[in-house]
């Protein structure tokens, strides 16, 4: 799920609950942006070098076309898919992120090594 940023941090409803990844409306006063993450890739998308999203990307998050709909919602708000930029931040290697036999068949082979996913090259 993508949460659209709150106008303001007294919006507390609208504040990132359940969501992996936060797109801001082109009105939001935000300054700074950060998540956590332990194998999974944090990517943060600019357009027209202004911040506008952060999407927590995981093996699920793949499948499910997170990326798809933070840019689906972005051009929606207004933003022009051609104008976005994406930074990945540090993430687990391809050659470290073993998966389940189950879960590999969920990917192309070109992103496998065996049971190893490149989550960057699934991206």
């Amino acid at each position: 799920m993508i949460a659209v940023a709150a106008e303001s941090i007294n919006d507390k409803e609208r504040l990132l609950k359940g969501a992996d990844g936060i797109l801001f409306s082109p009105v939001s006063g935000i300054v700074a942006v950060g998540m956590r993450v332990a194998d999974c890739m944090p990517v943060f998308i600019l357009s027209e070098n202004k911040l506008i999203g952060a999407v927590h990307v995981g093996r699920r998050g793949l499948i499910a076309g997170i990326m798809e709909v933070f840019i689906s919602d972005a051009v929606a708000l207004g933003y022009r898919s051609e104008n976005m930029e994406f930074f990945v931040g540090p993430h687990i290697c391809g050659s470290c992120y073993e998966i389940s036999l189950e879960a590999a068949t969920e990917f192309p082979k070109e992103v496998l090594s065996g049971r190893y996913l490149n989550l960057y090259e699934a991206l």
